[in-house]
């Protein structure tokens, strides 16, 4: 497999989510709130974006600055394997396109779309796109289930805490 560094996914770097000085307005899922990260360094991408940020919005318990690990399909190796094309650069277009193809596919045959096992040579390249969600959405489920159970671990400082899940409010600006 191929080792990304900074240098070599340069169309990573220039992603416009995750610049050096973005700011991200963050929802807390279980604690239900909003959160203001800016980002201050990017990690180079594996299946998770990883970036160090400053956390803007004052919380008790929440440190001034974080790990902030994303969980986006739109970037990562795993994309490559699976879309079968090279795993950048992700556009608002190629995007665009997935969307518009899985309702059009949901609105004609009224069901989510049922993948087999094994893809097709020759299928769509939304569904290529929908079996990465799949496939990345059940790692995520693992991850976030590993780290339920690993909490003392956690308390003790033997692995990263995990501080909560969370959705980000993406913009064009």
């Amino acid at each position: 497999m191929r080792k990304f560094t900074l240098d070599s996914a340069s169309a990573w770097t220039d992603s416009e989510p995750y610049k050096i000085g973005k700011r991200l307005l963050m929802t807390l899922l279980n604690r239900k709130e909003t959160i203001e990260v800016e980002v201050v360094e990017m990690f180079p991408p594996t299946n998770s974006v990883a970036l160090l940020v400053d956390i803007l919005s004052k919380h008790h318990d929440i440190s001034s600055r974080a790990i902030l690990k994303l969980a986006d399909r739109h970037f990562g190796d795993a994309r490559k394997a699976i879309v079968d094309n090279p795993a950048w650069p992700w556009t608002i277009d190629s995007e665009g396109d997935f969307q518009e193809s899985l309702r059009g596919y949901i609105q004609t045959h009224r069901r989510y779309p049922k993948l087999n096992a094994d893809r097709i040579e020759d299928e769509p390249m939304w569904m290529r796109e929908l079996r990465h969600w799949n496939v990345f959405h059940g790692l995520l489920r693992n991850e976030r289930k590993a780290y339920s159970r690993l909490e003392d671990a956690q308390s003790r400082g033997y692995i990263p805490h995990f501080f909560d899940a969370a959705r980000i409010r993406m913009s064009s600006e």
